[in-house]
C-alpha cells in the first residue's frame, strides 16, 4: 500500500475510542481529510473511577467528559476541522464491552448515513477494552450496513516484553503503510496533542514522527489478540480478555453473527 495514498483517501470515517486516539493514530491526516471525514468517539473519554477526572481537576464524571469534547474540539479545529465533523455515543471510558451490539449498530448506522470510502480504526490488540471494541464494531458494522467500505486500521498500543509498545502494530505486515511526516506535520500533531491537556501524562509516550495503517485483518474475536497478558490486564482495571471475549461472542448472537471470522 502506498503510503501517499492514505491522504487522497475520499470520505472517511474514523471511529475511535476516546478523544485524542484520532490525533495519535492519524493526526498528519486530519487536515487533508478535514472536509470528508467524520470522527465518531465510541465513548465520551471519562472512566466511572474519578481517579482521572481529579487527575485533571474536575469535580465529577460530567465535568471530565465535557472538559475531554473541549480539548478535542480545540485540537481538530487546528486541522480546520468544524464541530459537525465529530459525534460520539454516551458511553463510558472502558465500558464498550457492556455495549458492543449497541457500538455496531451505531456504527452501521454512521456507515448508511455518511456513506465513507474507508473506515478507519484501532486494531484488536489487547491494548485498551475500548480500542478492541471498536475493531469488533467496525467489522461487524460493515456485514450490517447495506454499504461496503474498506477497512483500515491506524496504531495504538498493546503489551511488548518491557511494557507497552507504541507506533506499531502487534504483527508485522507487508500491506503496512508507514507515513513518515514532514517538519511541518510533526509540528502539527505535536500542537494537536498538546491541546489535550488532561492527557499529557499519557501523551508522553507516543512519538509524532510516522503513521502507520494498514487494511485490517479478519481477527478471531473468540481468541485473545496474543499470547499472555494484555496491557489492559496489567492497569488494575478488574476488566480480562476472557470476559471480553464473552461479551462479544453475546453481541455477535445479538446482532445475528453466528460465526466470527479468523485471525489472518
Amino acid at each position: 500500500m502506498d503510503p501517499e495514498h492514505i491522504g487522497s483517501f475520499g470520505r472517511v470515517l474514523l471511529l475511535a475510542a476516546h478523544p485524542d486516539d484520532e490525533v495519535i493514530g492519524a493526526g498528519a491526516q486530519l487536515p487533508r481529510w478535514h472536509d470528508r471525514i467524520l470522527i465518531l468517539h465510541a465513548t465520551d473519554g471519562a472512566p466511572r473511577n474519578p481517579a482521572d477526572a481529579e487527575r485533571a481537576g474536575c469535580a465529577s464524571r460530567s465535568d471530565y467528559a465535557r472538559l475531554r469534547r473541549k480539548e478535542l474540539a480545540c485540537a481538530v479545529e487546528l486541522a480546520g476541522m468544524t464541530p459537525d465533523r465529530l459525534a460520539a455515543l454516551p458511553i463510558a471510558d472502558q465500558e464498550t464491552l457492556h455495549q458492543l451490539d449497541v457500538l455496531t449498530t451505531e456504527v452501521a448506522r454512521a456507515i448508511d448515513e455518511f456513506q465513507p470510502e474507508v473506515i478507519v480504526t484501532h486494531p484488536y490488540e489487547g491494548g485498551h477494552p475500548d480500542h478492541d471494541s471498536c475493531a469488533f464494531a467496525a467489522r461487524f458494522a460493515c456485514l450490517l450496513s447495506e454499504s461496503q467500505p474498506r477497512r483500515m486500521e491506524f496504531t495504538s498500543y498493546h503489551a511488548g516484553p518491557s511494557g507497552m509498545v507504541t507506533g506499531e502494530f502487534l504483527s508485522s505486515s507487508e500491506r503496512v503503510a508507514t507515513y513518515v511526516l514532514s517538519e511541518s506535520e510533526r509540528e502539527t500533531k505535536r500542537a494537536m496533542l498538546t491541546f489535550y491537556a488532561s492527557q499529557q501524562h499519557v501523551l508522553q509516550y507516543f512519538g509524532v514522527e510516522h503513521e502507520r495503517f494498514r487494511p485490517a485483518p479478519e481477527y478471531d474475536f473468540a481468541a485473545p489478540p496474543h499470547p499472555g497478558q494484555l496491557h489492559y490486564e496489567r492497569l488494575g482495571w478488574g476488566i480480562q480478555g476472557a470476559a471480553w471475549r464473552d461479551y462479544a461472542q453475546r453481541a455477535m448472537k445479538e446482532l445475528g453473527i453466528q460465526h466470527a471470522t479468523h485471525h489472518t
